[in-house]
């Protein structure tokens, strides 16, 4: 579900840039459906060790490690394409090589652009702008596992229910977070969608749903046209996908059928790669190589070409970057303290 998801953000951007909007037009609830299966998968693969033998910093390490990779890749990906920008191309540009860098400097670290925008490009991340969600639950896990982990998940998808119910109306659509003056919907955001995951696995642990299996490629299918359907209906659609229907397809995937585990473990390898570094891929195809393709389908050959490229090219990232690096990290930051729970396991 996670690989649909970043999928369906990949249509949506690319209709964005050239300038079919209608693609995938929902495809910016994908974040909240990050945001739900990160509550699900932190209180899952964490919740009982932090109450018990994981410390706060052991498990910062761990977060580090799982994200940190793509981070450094997704930055320096956008920092060489507006690089190749400003120095391969005659027309002038608001920004030079200096800008860049600074850019990158505050970037790779996963420090925003909140007090003083960028020249680069607007967003608080102007390098690469989905980067945006992922700060936001970073934060989210952090504040979770040091002061929140012990809070019954009832209670604090409750209260982040009523905010949502209250605050939600008053926005057109749930799509925001990425800009300077976005940062309270990014917020709100992350705390519905959040809880919501963590509120799922406690339904979760509790067996509820215990009888119903479905097939997950009908999830899968369902997820996909949730992302596809038109922007005709406004907030409230958005709403009900946050609080309601993400929640429960969260839950109904914890209860799937194993069939077809190759394809659905491979959606879910490359769904980080693709989300964080499609962005400075397709500006390249889109921008730079799309005007230069032959025959009057160029708008169509640069959105296949576009969605083909930045697939195969996270396929190669998870298995030649990402996964190699995070093995090495685990074993030096982490393998001393991984010996002794095994070797009395």
């Amino acid at each position: 579900m996670r690989g649909i998801a970043a999928i369906s953000v990949l249509l949506l951007h690319i209709g964005n840039w050239v300038e079919h909007r209608w693609i995938f037009s929902h495809g910016y609830l994908a974040v909240d459906f990050f945001f739900c299966l990160s509550g699900f998968v932190m209180a899952h693969a964490y919740g009982e060790r932090l109450t018990s033998r994981m410390s706060f910093k052991e498990f910062a390490l761990q977060r580090f490690i799982r994200l940190y990779p793509v981070i450094l890749l997704g930055m320096t990906l956008g920092a060489l394409y507006y690089t190749a920008l400003v120095t391969l191309t005659r027309y002038p540009h608001p920004f030079g090589v200096n800008d860049i860098g600074i850019a990158f400097a505050l970037n790779v670290f996963l420090i925003p652009f909140y007090l003083v925008p960028s020249v680069v490009s607007i967003g608080i991340y102007p390098l690469n702008s989905p980067f945006w969600s992922i700060f936001f639950e970073i934060v989210a896990n952090l504040i979770w596992a040091r002061f929140l982990v012990r809070v019954p998940p009832t209670i604090m998808f409750g209260v982040a229910a009523l905010l949502g119910l209250i605050l939600f109306p008053f926005y057109e659509r749930l799509e925001g977070g990425a800009l300077i003056d976005q940062f309270w919907i990014g917020l709100l955001r992350v705390i519905v969608g959040f809880s919501a995951g963590l509120f799922v696995h406690k339904l979760f642990v509790d067996g509820r749903m215990r009888e119903v299996a479905v097939n997950p490629f009908v999830l899968l299918a369902i997820l996909f046209a949730l992302f596809a359907m038109p922007n005709v209906v406004g907030v409230w659609y958005d709403m009900a996908c946050t609080l309601l229907i993400f929640p429960s397809l969260v839950l109904f995937g914890a209860r799937a059928k194993a069939s077809g585990k190759s394809v659905l473990e491979w959606l879910g390898a490359i769904s980080y790669p693709l989300y964080g570094t499609h962005r400075p891929l397709c500006l390249l195809l889109i921008f730079v190589v799309g005007p230069r393709l032959p025959g009057d389908l160029k708008v169509l050959a640069t959105i296949v070409l576009s969605l083909v490229v930045s697939i195969a090219v996270a396929h190669l990232i998870f298995d030649y970057f990402d996964e190699p690096i995070r093995k090495v990290l685990r074993e030096r930051l982490l393998g001393r303290r991984l010996r002794p729970a095994t070797a009395g396991s």
